[in-house]
Order: structure tokens, then sequence, then C-alpha cells
């Protein structure tokens, strides 16, 4: 029987290749824990992907009605603008980007609030690159609110 020192210091003896688990044990554990990340880190993107542009939506209406209070408050027009891209917008001399997979289509791209808070209307939609939309509709007395994605 042979002893031997591990790297702690303790001494432990072995009998023949009883003992531990060999190269090819583990290359065969490693790879299957990377099969098994591969297959599930790419099905957490999209619920994250999700969260994420639910969190855009409720920032977007949050500046949206900042930008009618602002007319509100000081008695003269306010506009929200969303980029010709979609990949940004403005609000009281604010420039806003939204996240690389997450972009905006509005019509009109320029909302503007009058001093009493009305605006002609719009509908701006968060998209993200898989297809999903998320609207927010404007109404013409400045009522904003989130419809349901259909």
């Amino acid at each position: 029987m042979r002893r031997a020192m591990s790297a702690t210091g303790s001494v432990f003896s072995y009998v023949g290749r009883d003992s531990g688990a060999t190269l090819l044990e583990m290359l065969v554990v490693m790879t299957l824990a990377v099969v098994t990340a591969g297959l599930v880190f790419p099905s957490l993107r999209r619920p994250y992907q999700a969260v994420l542009t639910d969190a855009v939506r409720s920032s977007i209406m949050s500046d949206l009605r900042a930008t009618r209070v602002a007319a509100i408050h000081d008695g003269e027009a306010a506009a929200f603008e969303v980029s010709p891209d979609g990949r940004a917008y403005s609000y009281a001399g604010r420039t806003v980007s939204l996240p690389g997979r997450v972009w905006l289509d509005a019509e009109p791209h320029i909302v503007v609030f009058e001093p009493g808070g009305s605006t002609d209307g719009a509908r701006i939609e968060v998209v993200q690159d898989h297809g999903r939309r998320l609207p927010i509709a404007v109404s013409p007395l400045g009522v904003i609110e989130a419809v349901p994605a259909q």
C-alpha cells in the first residue's frame, strides 16, 4: 500500500485505480455541462428580452406623461419626438437611446402636447427584434395608456 500527500498536506492512501476520477471521466462531465449550458441559456434570453421591452414601454409612458405635465405646468407646447430610425427619443431637452434589440415605431414621429395637455393623438409601438410589439396610445385629450398587445 502506498501513501500519498494531497495539496493540503493531508496524508491519504490509495489502492490501485479505484480512487478518484480519470481524465476521460472528467472530460465527459465537462462536455455534458457545456452541452447543458448551451441548451439552457438561449432559452433564458427570450424572457429577459420580454422584461426589457416591458421596462422600455413603462419608461416611455412615464416620459410622455412628464412631457404632458411640462406643457400644462409651463403653459406652452412641449414635444416628445421619436428619432427617424426609432432607436432613440427626446423630450424636454433630453435624448434617450434605446437598448440594442428594441426600437420604436411611431405615427406621427412627433407628439406635441398643447398647454392644456391635449394633443393630436399618437400611437407608439415598442418593437422587439423577435417581433413582439407593445403599443402605447396617446388620445387627443392627452390620456396615455398601454394598449394590450395582440
